[in-house]
């Protein structure tokens, strides 16, 4: 059973559970989909489509993403993979399932502000630069999340400047949804 939550703030969550599991109305349920659609739901380039389809109606620039904007995600079908691809893909989506999925800007390698009473106006994103973004700071901040992203990628055919621009696309997208919730 794969479940994903509906209010997305700065980390996009997949949930697995092979025995099922109970779920409230936070969380969308994928029905029919296994430990596979998990790790490739699980990719950066995923957390792109949601910022790209859902909504921000919520305060504090929360991302909504209903069940009919779920299933319309673009997603890599999992009958493209080779078993090699499967491998890599679950070894990945294991070793990022032991540990707290972070922040999108901490599992892409940025700094976020932990400054008592900061004024700056992007705090505490005002050191998330995606322009700046590298493809080797990524690696370094999230060994298991940039493998897991590096199947999808190879998969997709995508160059390393085009994995880089998934990347600060989605750095970019999320810091200024979150961003504007404060200046309303």
């Amino acid at each position: 059973m794969v479940n994903c939550n509906y209010l997305i703030d700065d980390r996009m969550r997949f949930y697995f559970a092979p025995n099922g599991v109970y779920v409230s109305d936070d969380f969308q349920e994928l029905r029919g989909a296994n430990e596979v659609h998990a790790a490739i739901a699980s990719a950066t380039v995923t957390q792109m489509f949601c910022e790209l389809r859902g909504r921000t109606p919520f305060g504090g620039g929360l991302l909504k993403v209903q069940t009919y904007e779920v299933k319309s995600l673009p997603i890599l079908n999992p009958s493209l993979l080779v078993s090699v691809h499967c491998q890599r893909l679950l070894s990945a989506f294991h070793r990022l399932c032991e540990r707290p999925i972070r922040s999108i800007f901490e599992e892409l390698g940025f700094e976020l502000c932990r400054k008592r009473r900061c004024d700056h106006p992007e705090h505490p994103y005002e050191q998330v630069t995606p322009e700046a973004l590298t493809l080797e700071q990524v690696q370094r901040a999230s060994p298991d999340r940039f493998e897991l992203d590096a199947v999808i990628f190879d998969v997709l055919g995508l160059t390393d400047d085009e994995r880089l621009a998934v990347y600060k696309s989605v750095a970019q997208l999320v810091k200024d949804r979150l961003v504007k919730a404060r200046s309303v």
